[in-house]
């Protein structure tokens, strides 16, 4: 059955419907953010960085946790950090897709297929089924599908039902996610859309208009040379219809009417590819002409195009997520705008390419521009912009002063007026100009010093109004910030040489008195201090915190302020200012952090929200923060200006919490590990896991790296990485309490995601067999212990032995020691008795030999005494007898035998005692003899000696020898030695 749509308004009244429509939708619709199209902050995502082919014709942001796009190479997979090109079972190229948080309908080059992405698979690949041959079974062979839809979730929430609708040129139809398929339309089909009740076909001659529930409730035809590429119905008898070659076209109810507004003139030549709708804007892809936006379809702008930071001017599908911000396929890649991000580019200035430096917008709603080329001049927003000549970038700073725009650039300062630029300054580099408490003084801070200016109010050209009277004498260092502490006391700030306190003596225009304030006056080490002015104070941000003088001590002290509760005071920070509103802002080098302190006590928690400036990273630090009157506050990147959103920075605590989307076992070839209840279990041995993270979703795109840590290993956080593959190698068994954390900006930590990580002990760590163990342990212990007790006693009992005979050996050589000194004593006595014996021997032998001589003088001289007797007359014969009877009487030595005897006995103990006592038989002249004998005399020297004859001795000696009872073989002088 065919429906038709009734007269409903005029088409005149038309314009105006859509106006009070977007009157009231603006006026009831609460939006996530400023939806002015021209200000969305642009993250491209190009060839390079999405490892995919050029061609993206088909996006799914169904969720902001995985974005699929369709790609000439497969299907693109981004999981809020990076890229992955997912191969599809075919190898064919897909052309659509659409999803829901688990599952993925595919479509491509004659195929349809689901791609099941649920957590608990815990797998790294999902499971793809392919629903081509069911299909093919009920609407027969098909070509690509170009179009896939999926059902809104209000209506999967009553009927529990959750469907994707396709279509290809033969026909079209839906597949639920148990992959069962029915069809709605056959064809041929040209193309579909979807409208706010269900999804348009066209047909060869018709828009067939079908519910979500796959019922047909109207048709409308359609001319054969158009080709729906958008569909909106404003009531239920007007439609507006997007062509791809023949701009806007519009249905009254009975007949289609070309547009002629300058949107539907500009779309015929962009030629139209697709169709968002955020809120109350419409964004149009085009062919050629980037993306197009209106909120009536007669006014329009061309927001984004390859000029203004497309990727290409070659649109060909746009989709915006449930976090307000819009992805792009493209020509060339995927571009996101950023319409949640709280940074916005200032309309006009898209395609300005210079470095920011310093803007002023004044009441009347015009705005300076300064860049590190010139001036731009915009009369408004969005108006074109305009060189001012003859000021020389970089632009250091643009302020009203006494209703006079100054200018102060690196090579002077100056006042703009009625569009030209009037020097007052030209010899130096000017950083900014301050008011003194004497308002016809001015000072400049310069490259050199300060340089003192008179103001004079009844001026009526800038110059006459604006004198520079000179240089301060005395003071030569670059003053990039200024204070006054009071009439003639200056403050001047030096970022690497520190901070200066100036006497100055302003009628003689001279510096009377420099004090430096450096590293040793109490300023952190390295120097990087910038001045600032907070509250009624003043402050200096340092690589270290926050400083203030203390006058008491003439130091610089860390500021002691409630400040301190609310920032890390050992980061490095830039600036420091108060908001018109009275909020305090903070800024680093890559972020921004606001204290909304505004009618919030100073106990109170602030709740502090921050913005990253990693996209658009600043050239300077932050000299010209602008607050501007709507709240909005603009600062200079490296590519123009941004405007800074307050109500959309984030807050803090809202980082986004890292997902664990898979995680590999690098000991075992192509194996995925499943989580659950936030563990991990493994078996018993060393593991190496590698885990894949990805953050939350697009608002965070690029921008997160990661942390990780073991707790029970270290607690500090691994440095920062962007590489979302987290690899943990060296898992001994054990309990490992893994943490891992998204990391935003300088020092910006996220939410915490935990996981155990269970290895099993290996057998010989179970606790039953640690028991039986333990046991065995314990009797090998007691059986040891026993063995090692006898071992002990043996030894004992051998040590004891050991020292026993030792000790008898040592009493042994005492012993022997003994006896050898009393031996060697011995043998000394013996040697000194021998000694002794010898002289007295000696002595003997020569008493002896005494005797003898003595007895053998005498019988000589008897025998000449007989001799001459002869000779002599007898009267003299009587003489001669007297002589030799004195020689007889004198010659027999009696008297001199006892002292003899006493002598010999010396010599020869007890001798004469022995012999006398044993041969008690002897005579005198027998022992006188032995006595002789003794001392081994000759019988000559015996004879001579016993005044006897030779022959008498012999005769005395054998009659010894019986006396003795010797026998013939006994030697008599070897026996007589013997007693």
């Amino acid at each position: 059955m065919t429906y038709s749509i009734q007269p409903f308004l005029s088409l005149r009244l038309f314009p105006l419907i859509l106006l009070l429509f977007a009157v009231f939708f603006f006026g009831t619709n609460e939006c996530w953010a400023d939806t002015d199209a021209s200000r969305a902050i642009i993250q491209h995502f190009d060839r390079k960085s999405i490892g995919g082919g050029t061609h993206c014709p088909y996006i799914s942001v169904n969720d902001p946790n995985r974005i699929a796009v369709a790609n000439n190479l497969g299907l693109l997979l981004f999981d809020g950090n990076e890229w992955s090109l997912l191969d599809l079972p075919n190898g064919a190229q897909s052309r659509s897709v659409a999803g829901f948080e688990d599952l993925l309908f595919c479509g491509g080059q004659n195929f349809v297929g689901i791609l099941d992405f649920s957590d608990e698979l815990g797998i790294t690949r999902p499971i793809w089924t392919d629903c081509t041959a069911q299909i093919s079974a009920k609407s027969g062979p098909f070509d690509d599908v170009w179009r896939m839809f999926t059902s809104p979730a209000e209506l999967a929430a009553e009927t529990y039902e959750s469907f994707a609708v396709f279509s290809c040129s033969g026909f079209a139809g839906s597949l639920n996610r148990r992959g069962e398929y029915r069809e709605w339309l056959t064809g041929p089909i040209r193309n579909s859309t979807t409208w706010k009740e269900g999804v348009a076909f066209q047909s060869s001659e018709s828009i067939h208009f079908f519910d979500w529930n796959g019922s047909e409730i109207e048709r409308i035809p359609l001319q054969k040379d158009w080709k729906m590429e958008g569909i909106v119905r404003t009531s239920a008898n007007e439609v507006i219809l997007m062509t791809h070659a023949h701009g806007l076209q519009e249905w009254n109810g009975n007949a289609w009417n070309e547009s002629q507004t300058a949107l539907s003139k500009y779309l015929r030549e962009a030629r139209v590819n697709c169709i968002e709708k955020m809120k109350a804007t419409w964004f149009i892809g085009t062919s050629n002409g980037g993306i197009v936006s209106t909120i009536d379809f007669d006014r329009f702008q061309i927001p984004y195009a390859q000029e203004s930071g497309l990727i290409s001017n070659s649109v060909l599908d746009i989709k915006a997520d449930r976090t307000g911000n819009i992805w792009v396929g493209l020509e060339g890649g995927v571009d996101l705008l950023k319409y949640n991000w709280p940074q916005r580019t200032p309309s006009g200035l898209e395609e300005l390419k210079e470095a920011g430096h310093a803007s002023l917008h004044l009441s009347n709603g015009s705005r300076y521009w300064g860049t590190s080329q010139g001036v731009y001049f915009q009369s408004k927003s969005g108006a074109p912009l305009k060189i001012i000549s003859d000021i020389p970038g970089p632009i250091w700073s643009l302020s009203l002063r006494e209703n006079d725009v100054w200018v102060c650039h690196r090579s002077g300062a100056g006042v703009i007026s009625d569009g030209q630029f009037h020097s007052i300054i030209d010899e130096t580099g000017v950083w900014n100009i301050w008011p003194s408490s004497d308002p016809n003084i001015w000072y400049a801070g310069t490259y050199r010093g300060l340089i003192q200016i008179k103001y004079a109010p009844r001026g009526r050209h800038p110059k006459s109004r604006w004198q520079s009277i000179g240089a301060m004498v005395g003071f030569e260092e670059s003053s990039r910030f200024l204070r006054e502490e009071s009439p003639g006391i200056w403050w001047v700030s030096h970022p690497y040489k520190g901070a200066f306190r100036l006497e100055l003596d302003e009628l003689n225009r001279s510096v009377s008195g420099t004090k430096t304030y450096d590293a040793s006056a109490g300023f952190p080490d390295p120097l990087q201090i910038n001045m600032c002015n907070l509250d009624t104070r003043m402050i200096f941000a340092t690589s270290k915190g926050f400083y203030q003088w203390d006058a008491a001590t003439d130091r610089m002290i860390p500021d002691g302020s409630a400040l301190s509760n609310w920032i890390d005071v050992d980061r490095s920070y830039q600036r420091i200012y108060n908001s018109p509103s009275g909020n305090i802002w903070i800024f680093a080098d890559r972020s921004i952090r606001m204290l909304p302190l505004a009618g919030v006590s100073m106990l109170d928690d602030p709740n502090p929200r921050f913005a990253s400036m990693g996209q658009n990273p600043v050239p300077t630090p932050f000299e010209a923060i602008e607050f501007l009157e709507n709240g909005l506050v603009c600062i200079p990147i490296e590519r123009g200006f941004t405007y800074l959103t307050p109500d959309l920075m984030h807050q803090v605590q809202s980082g986004p919490r890292v997902k664990i989307s898979h995680v590999n076992h690098l000991n075992v070839a192509k194996s995925q590990l499943s989580i659950e209840d936030e563990t991990i279990r493994l078996k018993a041995g060393v593991h190496a896991l590698e885990f894949k993270l990805s953050g939350l979703n697009s608002d965070w795109a690029g921008l997160i790296e990661y942390q990780w840590r073991i707790q029970n290993v270290a607690e500090q956080w691994s440095r920062p990485t962007s590489n979302s593959r987290i690899t943990l190698s060296g898992l001994q068994p054990g309990t490992h309490a893994v943490e891992f954390r998204a990391f935003i900006g300088e020092n910006m930590p996220c939410a915490v995601t935990p996981v155990t990580i269970f290895v099993s002990a290996y057998w010989y760590q179970l606790i039953w067999v640690r028991i039986l163990g333990f046991f065995l342990s314990a009797s090998l212990i007691v059986v040891f212990f026993r063995r090692n007790q006898g071992i002990l006693e043996a030894k004992h009992l051998i040590q004891k032995q050991n020292e026993r005979d030792q000790r008898m050996k040592a009493e042994q050589a005492m012993k022997a020691s003994m006896e050898k000194t009393e031996m060697a004593l011995q043998a000394q006595k013996t040697a000194a008795k021998e000694h002794q014996l010898a002289a007295k021997n000696k002595e003997l032998a020569s008493a002896t030999m005494h005797l003898v001589q003595k007895a053998q003088l005498i019988q000589t001289i008897d025998g000449t005494l007989q001799s001459l007797k002869t000779k002599i007359p007898p009267q003299n014969q009587a003489e001669v007898d007297s002589l030799l009877n004195i020689i007889k009487d004198g010659g027999k030595l009696d008297d001199a035998w006892d002292d003899f005897t006493k002598q010999f006995d010396q010599v020869h103990v007890e001798f004469h005692q022995r012999i006398t006592t044993r041969y008690p038989q002897l005579t005198k002249t027998d022992f006188k003899l032995c006595t002789y004998l003794r001392m081994n005399l000759s019988s000559k020297e015996i004879a001579s000696l016993m005044f006897v004859s030779l022959r008498a001795v012999e005769v005395s000696r054998s009659r010894l020898r019986k006396r003795l009872g010797l026998s013939k073989s006994q030697n008599l002088i070897t026996f007589i030695q013997n007693i």
